[in-house]
């Protein structure tokens, strides 16, 4: 049985161990793996700001805008200072609305396509 305080060296050290896991993963450019570290940190401490940037930038980089905001947001809350979620927030915005657009033009195209064969 831990003591209280062996208990919080050994939260505090599995808490270490999913942020550095999420950072290498995030070098490596392995983003599923970055958010299931950053989620795992987020349980220990769901108010990290470096975990939730670093969740909000793996999904970003995964074309998963809304989750990816949603967690910028959640930075920006407690931090609101924090320009590089505030930089990252609005390129997620923006590739959003980019691939809507994307999306819509090509339902355009097929729809238009399909008509013009009949």
């Amino acid at each position: 049985m831990l003591t209280g305080e062996e208990e919080a060296e050994r939260l505090d050290l599995l808490y270490t161990g999913a942020m550095n896991s999420a950072l290498c993963s995030l070098k490596l450019e392995d983003y599923y793996s970055v958010v299931r570290s950053a989620q795992r940190a987020l349980q220990l401490r769901p108010s990290s700001v470096k975990a939730l940037y670093r969740k909000g930038v793996a999904h970003i980089r995964l074309k998963e805008y809304s989750q990816g905001a949603q967690c910028l947001q959640k930075v920006l809350q407690l931090d609101p200072q924090n320009k590089a979620a505030a930089k990252e927030l609005q390129t997620a915005r923006m590739a959003s609305k980019k691939s809507k657009l994307s999306e819509v033009l090509m339902c355009q195209r097929m729809f238009s396509s399909s008509t013009t064969t009949n």
